[in-house]
């Protein structure tokens, strides 16, 4: 994970508890992420910019949160020592957590992006994408997980193989449920 290796690469001395640990992880993140704001091509789409500034007002604080929050001694200890598999069993799983917060915000503004560009009348665009953004709301944070989880697996076998049958998103059929319904 991206965010784990720049901010365990980026020590200049180690950390010495979780709480500075989890500050310093923190400041790395929100600095990734601002470094891919600059970097963004222009035009800068309006999308992938409120997907930086989402991640980087929600996600960089929540692992810091979670991280801080640790309290069995020897994972602390693992994650202080830069365990390389403590990625696989704390920082993967939790960023897919946090990252659960930042599909729900972007429920609504990427179905406005998405289908504001097809030729649903927009009066229509916007009674599907608020029901699309309600229906994400109410699924639980696993079923998102695991959703989203699933549809990136399945994107990166099918950038390897084109015979694999794509992966159909929940999330993907809630929002042409909705469509549907709001378009007729």
């Amino acid at each position: 994970m991206a965010l784990w290796v720049a901010t365990a690469s980026a020590q200049d001395k180690p950390d010495a508890t979780l709480a500075q640990f989890a500050s310093s992880y923190e400041k790395s993140c929100h600095q990734t992420q601002a470094a891919r704001l600059k970097a963004l091509q222009e035009p800068v789409s309006e999308l992938q910019k409120m997907q930086l500034e989402i991640i980087d007002r929600d996600v960089c604080p929540c692992m810091a949160t979670r991280i801080a929050a640790v309290t069995d001694a020897k994972l602390a200890a693992r994650i202080l020592a830069h365990d390389k598999d403590v990625e696989a069993t704390f920082f993967e799983p939790t960023f897919q957590q946090c990252s659960v917060a930042v599909l729900r915000k972007m429920a609504l503004p990427t179905c406005r992006d998405d289908e504001g560009n097809r030729a649903l009348a927009p009066a229509a665009v916007e009674a599907a994408c608020r029901c699309y953004s309600d229906a994400v709301a109410k699924l639980d944070d696993k079923t998102i997980r695991d959703d989203a989880v699933a549809a990136y697996l399945n994107y990166q076998a099918r950038s390897r193989d084109q015979s694999i049958t794509p992966y159909v998103s929940r999330l993907e059929v809630l929002r042409l449920e909705c469509v549907r319904t709001h378009s007729k």
